[in-house]
């Protein structure tokens, strides 16, 4: 499942600023492998996630699961943040926002 990553030097990643990957996801498990391999397949680092899930009723969780060690081989740091509550899109968006840290920011919807 995982997708090997190339060019993955320690010194290089201390000389780069972090980019940080932000989603919310509800209900997105048939297309959580595509994201996760479309975010492990980048060659910058380092680099990070903050994926909020919005309550999702269907296997996404199962699958984020299933790719926590696919983004730990690839030096990509990764944060899971599942909501109390249904946020809906700009809300969940708030809260991801909120826990990620970084220098830049980019979207990317699951």
């Amino acid at each position: 499942m995982c997708r090997k990553v190339y060019g993955t030097n320690q010194e290089e990643f201390k000389k780069v600023k972090k980019f940080v990957i932000l989603t919310a996801a509800y209900n997105s498990s048939k297309y959580i492998k595509k994201w996760a391999n479309s975010i492990i397949s980048q060659t910058y680092r380092p680099l990070g996630v903050v994926m909020v899930d919005d309550l999702s009723t269907d296997a996404t969780i199962s699958m984020i699961d299933k790719i926590k060690k696919c983004f730990k081989e690839a030096k990509v740091e990764f944060k899971y943040i599942r909501s109390l509550e249904r946020l809906y899109c700009g809300s969940a968006y708030k809260l991801v926002q909120e826990n990620a840290k970084g220098t830049y920011f980019g979207v990317l919807d699951s």
